[in-house]
């Protein structure tokens, strides 16, 4: 195999990694029509990707601390995105969940997603994780075989009951103020709360 370099995945891949994630999602919707509702991807899982691509205050970074990108000959081969490795206030985490991996099509059965599961384990050593751990959605038998063959074992089992039928469709979210907005918003309340209270103190002393 031509020689594999796996490093941050920098910001320009991002347009490709969201089309990969939706023909993912698409597949499992396919096969679990009940998990996979239809506007959860661009209400949640994309605007998710687009963050691992940010720092802890929201700003651009100009490459992902938690994705790792695959190149093979220089030409994007696939990727494996993993859960917060710090938290805001930089402290490491022990715990890591690998959200999503793959591997393009022209580069699938050229041990890349063997080299991307390799990476992480390594990760795991020299930053002392006590756990990674993946969820492989049923009827996934490719990666199940992956995950199995890099030494990942079973810890549970998610079993479910409900009507054969498609989940119902998820509303977007309500927007949410960037934090730097939020805490503007926060000034201007307390500003005009003391205005208030010093109006209404002014209206007792005056009466």
């Amino acid at each position: 195999m031509t020689q594999l370099v796996i490093r941050p995945a920098p910001a320009s891949l991002l347009p490709q990694i969201q089309t990969a994630i939706r023909a993912t999602w698409e597949e499992h919707r396919a096969r679990q029509p009940h998990a996979f509702a239809k506007g959860e991807l661009e209400a949640y899982v994309l605007p998710g990707v687009a963050q691992a691509f940010q720092d802890h205050h929201g700003r651009p970074a100009a490459h992902s601390d938690r994705i790792f990108a695959a190149y093979l000959s220089d030409t994007f081969a696939g990727y494996v995105m993993l859960s917060r490795l710090t938290l805001p206030d930089g402290a490491p985490v022990p715990y890591v969940n690998i959200e999503d991996i793959h591997v393009q099509p022209q580069f699938r059965g050229q041990g890349v997603g063997r080299a991307l599961l390799d990476h992480v384990k390594d990760m795991s050593e020299t930053q002392d994780w006590d756990n990674v751990t993946a969820t492989v959605w049923q009827g996934n038998d490719t990666s199940a075989a992956l995950f199995d063959k890099a030494g990942f074992a079973p810890i549970s089992t998610t079993l479910r009951f409900g009507p054969d039928r498609q989940v119902r469709d998820q509303l977007p979210p309500a927007a949410t103020p960037r934090p730097e907005k939020q805490r503007l918003g926060d000034l201007i309340l307390a500003v005009l709360a003391m205005l208030l209270i010093i109006g209404l103190l002014a209206s007792v002393i005056g009466s």
